[in-house]
């Protein structure tokens, strides 16, 4: 609205501007022929126009207020508040879309950083309880199982896991530290935890809790099992006493 104002305000200067462009070339037209013009009577002045501006001074020698000077200082005014304010709303907008961009970026990286303690701490608990089992069931010594558990959180500070917890689902992270502490995790342990059963759910490639693929029939045998196979004799040869 703003723009269109600003191209009416523009389209009347050049108005006013080629309108007294005309009467001067038509008054030096006149003058040179020894006859003189009468300048055109001005428009009937709007509403707005009664009282002149207190920030604009009145043209020096007192022209009447429909000369094209004054017209010009009040439409050039217009146009000028007008561009100001299309730069202050255009500046606010631009202003307002940092913020609103910063605003979700950070949500986003809470998000983030917020499922990674998550995963990491669902990974600690199942890897620590797959050790205490250890324990039980081997009778491994006390020592052994400390060691375990230290070189556990050495592995969960490590940076290349930052991104794993992120990208990776938590049973392939278990089976990862599991293999690298050279311990068998029960996965039966956490089958009902959510995690487990989203797997589950989303039925995630290679995650124990997904359903195994079926497998597809051999080349040859029918998809049926209980369907009839399709047994074809060879063609049998020709002799004399065939019919045509």
């Amino acid at each position: 609205m703003l723009e269109h104002i600003v191209g009416v305000g523009v389209a009347m200067v050049d108005s006013r501007l080629r309108q007294e462009l005309l009467f001067e070339q038509a008054l030096r037209s006149q003058v040179e022929a020894g006859h003189f013009v009468a300048r055109p009577p001005n428009p009937e002045p709007a509403a707005d126009d009664e009282a002149p501006d207190e920030d604009i001074p009145e043209p020096a020698g007192k022209q009447p207020r429909g000369e094209v000077g004054l017209t010009f200082q009040r439409l050039s005014r217009g146009i000028r508040l007008c561009l100001a304010l299309h730069a202050r709303i255009r500046q606010d907008g631009q202003e307002l879309a940092e913020k609103m961009a910063a605003a979700l970026a950070t949500h986003a990286n809470a998000a983030r950083n917020e499922h990674r303690s998550q995963q990491k701490a669902r990974v600690k608990r199942a890897v620590e309880q797959t050790i205490d089992a250890e324990g039980r069931e081997r009778g491994t010594r006390e020592d052994l199982l400390r060691e375990m558990r230290e070189r556990l959180d050495e592995h969960l500070r490590d940076e290349d896991l930052e991104a794993d917890l992120l990208d990776l689902p938590v049973s392939e992270l278990i089976d990862r530290i599991c293999i690298y502490l050279r311990i068998d995790p029960d996965w039966d342990m956490w089958k009902h935890e959510p995690w487990a059963q989203a797997e589950a759910e989303a039925n995630v490639p290679g995650s124990p809790y997904a359903e195994p693929a079926a497998a597809e029939p051999s080349p040859g045998m029918p998809a049926d099992p209980d369907a009839p196979a399709d047994v074809s004799l060879p063609p049998r040869a020709a002799t004399g006493s065939d019919p045509p």
